[in-house]
């Protein structure tokens, strides 16, 4: 995957890449998604990031 793919989470909500990488103080590497139809509850920042 790739920024700026358009994908399919649970095979049926679109939504675009905006971020795959490291998140300050947790562990893994995350994703930032886009839906296409703004469900969901903040605008995808994470203290001013």
């Amino acid at each position: 995957m790739k920024i700026g793919d358009h994908i399919l989470v649970d095979g049926k909500h679109p939504a675009t890449l905006c971020y795959f990488g490291l998140v300050d103080n947790h562990p893994g590497e995350w994703i930032g998604i886009e839906w296409w139809n703004q469900q969901g509850k903040h605008n995808g920042t994470y203290n001013g990031k």
